[in-house]
């Protein structure tokens, strides 16, 4: 006999299974209307509806199930006190009393849905009252007599057996569906086992015919029939079991990808142990986060954080047990056994590695049997290691593409999952790409240490994480550099996302009683239409980065116009090299007036490269060219010779000027830079006071302490040194202060408008007089008419230099200007320096 476990809701199956327990027990209701309904086809003692009351509960308490072709089929003797029924009790009486205890077995499980009590209910009915039907059908066709009884009796066994089966496959195909591969599959077997049954049945019971009491006798031949069935079933059931763990650990083997290895081995263990429903709980190690699998009538899914939460209370568990699911979500080891839930704890050398799980017994008795538990455990051995492997495996896997220290990708994996991102085809949104770099990071670690710095790095890490989607890819490229790729609808959601990262680098982090600031630089760049790898789009993002660094701009855009490094650029770098190793590169000078006496008392020098092809090329072009790939050098001394070479010439023929040379930041941080003023003022033998430095404001805010040595050791030797671009910068007084400078230049953007805006007026003025109480000289550059120079006369200024007096001159020209010019050149103080620039 069979029955059917699902319970579900008001849906299309659930109407279907309702439908057919209606008909069922429609059918078994005809055994109360026939006549004689209560009459027994031979007279009985009274003890034996007890007896055969005794026999239903023993056969239904103790079925036994095997499997056969991979389907689960449940024997249960039900056919012996079947044909004592239909002998010894009347059709209403075999109904009643089959429903009812076939009912109180099947209730022995805690939560049996109602559909699952109702259809069994009118199963057992309809497979009684059918079977009455048949053997009086029988009886009536060929006469009463006790061959006739014996046929009867078996037939009708067999025909409901059959019938029933046909029932219960029915019922499960209404939710699962394959009704013509169950029956096909199955149906024979039913067939078998219910003729079995049945002559089984008949050869035990047919003493009885005899003398009722002979029935007792049958009780022997049942209980050697049951128990070499038993045997034989559950040798061939271990025989089974070893090859399907033979087949399982050959399944398994086959790839170490923990997801792969989780869908093979769930879809395995439902198979063997034949359940509803499979778990994988895989506990979080070094490397790999905590994961959770169930495989189910939904397919394969992988679940969350409250999924790998419900089961850890199971983590101590010692071996395969069975568990119970509350109502609640709590999961707790069972009171009882057979419960519908059985777990068993995966372990390697480490300790527990996770939980296999398995709920909703397929067929069969309700609940896991001692005999599914200990299948479980057989798993469970084979699984463990090669569940360790893929553990290890995936620990390598994430160390290969993680970084260490944070957990976020790396620089490989972030270029791999850019480089197929921008290959795959946009969603409409704008994809930009972000570096972010913490400023004064090493002054953290020096000061407090690595420790502290690597706590620093995994917090701000974190921080930005919580800012992002599940689909942004950040990744940490090392030291305190981050990446990050996101993709959005419009570029300001992708700036705003930059303003709130700068906004949690400013925000103090807490770390053993001290409060850590470290402020961030971030550069975005938009990918492009043409960006096939992250390489290009990171470069520009890196430009951006290092521009906002520079500017102290928190936040910085890509544009081309900051793009120092266009393959254009790399052109004019190498042309550039040429060019200082040729001497292609000439200075041109411009006079520099004393404002009160109109007397020439220096010059200023500007580098002009005159391109092969290119002609003309901007200072603003190639200088910084030079800062960056360290040619720097090399035209600074190329300008200092220059400068002090013309020098001593125009000194010879009686004009007594000095000249002045713009210094870089990069030539302010060279150690060596002293000592070759020195020589090159020795070579050419003039006094150090000839020559004037031109520092910017800018310059003293890079490596301070280095920069100030030199400006030190500068001052020692005795040259001028002048602030260039005074009012543009972003220096303070107080360095004013401290700076041995003898002089300020007035930026020409506030010289040029000097009689037009009222507020440039101001600015110079205020200027002209901060300079004249540090008891500086004050040159204003950019003088571009008489007007402005008689204006700045006025207010004081002492020197200027521009356009208005002349126009920069090669070196040859300029001494024909000095002889010609209108302004004195003689008997001037040696006192008031010039100024020569290497810069436009």
């Amino acid at each position: 006999m069979a029955s059917v476990g699902d319970g579900a809701q008001l849906t299309r199956p659930t109407l279907t299974v309702v439908a057919l327990t209606a008909l069922l027990a429609g059918v078994a209701g005809t055994a109360f209307v026939r006549d004689g309904a209560w009459d027994a086809v031979m007279p009985s003692p009274w003890w034996m509806p007890v007896a055969i009351v005794v026999c239903f509960a023993l056969t239904e308490r103790f079925s036994f199930s095997f499997e056969y072709r991979r389907e689960a089929i449940s024997f249960t003797m039900s056919e012996v006190p079947m044909v004592l029924a239909l002998v010894y009790l009347g059709p209403a009486t075999a109904v009643i009393a089959r429903t009812v205890v076939g009912v109180a077995m099947v209730l022995r499980s805690r939560r049996t849905p109602l559909l699952k009590v109702s259809f069994n209910a009118a199963l057992f009915a309809f497979e009684t009252a059918f079977a009455f039907a048949v053997c009086s059908w029988v009886i009536d066709r060929v006469g009463m007599s006790d061959p006739t009884l014996l046929v009867a009796v078996a037939a009708s066994a067999t025909i409901t057996t059959v019938l029933g089966a046909v029932a219960v496959h029915l019922a499960i195909a209404a939710f699962e569906g394959g009704l013509l591969r169950r029956m096909a599959a199955e149906l024979p077997i039913s067939i078998a086992t219910g003729t079995l049954g049945a002559l089984v049945a008949v050869g035990c019971v047919a003493p009885a015919f005899i003398r009722a009491e002979f029935v007792l006798f049958s009780a022997l031949p049942v209980v050697a029939v049951w128990t070499v069935l038993v045997r034989h079933g559950r040798l061939a059931q271990r025989h089974r079991d070893l090859e399907s763990m033979h087949g399982f650990a050959g399944a398994i083997g086959r790839s170490l990808d923990i997801d792969d290895l989780a869908d093979v081995t769930l879809a395995q263990v439902r198979f063997l142990v034949r359940s509803e429903r499979a778990t994988l709980i895989v506990y979080e190690r070094s490397g790999v986060a905590g994961l959770v699998w169930t495989d189910g009538p939904g397919g394969l899914r992988a679940g969350g954080t409250d999924d790998l939460e419900r089961w850890t209370p199971l983590r101590s568990i010692a071996g395969a047990q069975w568990v119970t699911v509350h109502d609640d979500g709590r999961v707790e080891p069972a009171a009882h056994a057979e419960t519908d839930t059985a777990a068993v704890p995966l372990c390697d050398a480490n300790g527990p590695l996770g939980l296999l799980v398995v709920s909703g017994r397929l067929g069969g008795p309700p609940g896991f049997e001692p005999d599914d538990v200990d299948r479980l455990s057989m798993i469970a051995s084979q699984l463990e290691s090669q569940l360790a492997n893929a553990v290890a495996h995936a620990r390598m896997e994430f160390a290969a593409s993680h970084d260490d220290l944070t957990g976020e990708w790396n620089r490989a994996a972030f270029d791999r999952l850019v480089t197929d991102a921008l290959v795959t085809p946009s969603s409409g949104g704008v994809r930009a790409a972000m570096m972010i770099d913490l400023d004064k990071f090493k002054e953290v670690n020096d000061t407090l240490g690595h420790h502290i710095g690597d706590v620093v790095l995994k917090e701000f890490a974190a921080r930005i994480r919580r800012l992002l989607t599940p689909e942004d890819v950040f990744a940490r490229f090392g030291g305190d550099e981050f990446a990050l790729y996101v993709e959005r609808t419009d570029p300001l959601e992708i700036r705003r996302l930059g303003e709130r990262i700068l906004g949690e680098s400013y925000t103090a982090i807490g770390i053993e009683g001290l409060d850590v600031v470290v402020t961030s630089s971030i550069g975005i760049a938009a990918a492009r239409g043409d960006d096939r790898d992250a390489a290009a789009l990171l470069r520009r993002a890196d430009i951006a980065m290092y521009t906002a660094k520079q500017q102290h701009a928190g936040c910085e855009s890509y544009s081309e116009g900051i793009d120092r490094r266009t393959p254009e650029r790399l052109t004019l770098l190498g042309d550039l090299r040429q060019a200082l190793d040729r001497g292609l590169l000439v200075v041109h000078y411009q006079p520099k007036v004393d404002l009160v006496s109109s007397a020439v008392v220096g010059v200023e020098a500007l580098v002009r490269w005159q391109h092969e092809t290119r002609g003309w090329v901007p200072p603003e072009d190639f200088i910084p060219l030079a800062e960056e790939s360290g040619l720097i050098r090399m035209l600074t001394d190329q300008v200092l010779g220059s400068a002090l070479a013309e020098l001593r010439r125009w000194h010879d023929d009686g004009f007594d000027l000095t000249v002045a040379v713009n210094l870089s930041t990069l030539d302010l941080l060279d150690e060596l830079l002293v000592d070759r003023i020195a020589r090159h003022l020795e070579m050419t033998g003039l006094r150090p006071e000839n020559l004037v430095l031109e520092i910017t404001e800018s310059s003293l805010m890079v490596e301070t302490p280095r920069v100030m040595a030199t400006i030190q050791q500068l001052d020692r030797l005795g040259v001028g040194l002048s602030l260039d671009d005074f009012g543009t910068g972003f220096s303070s007084l107080s360095y004013l202060r401290r700076l041995p400078v003898t002089e300020l230049k007035i930026d020409r953007s506030f010289v040029g408008n000097l009689l037009l805006d009222p507020q440039d007026e101001v600015i110079v003025k205020s200027t002209i007089d901060l300079g004249h109480n540090l008891n500086l000289r004050v040159v204003a550059e950019g003088i571009e008419n008489g007007p402005i120079f008689e204006r700045l006369r006025l207010l004081g200024c002492d020197l200027g230099q521009g356009y208005g007096i002349s126009r920069p001159l090669p070196a040859d020209l300029l001494s024909r200007w000095l002889v010609g010019c209108e302004f004195a050149t003689s008997e001037r103080v040696r006192a008031m320096p010039g100024i020569v620039e290497t810069s436009a």
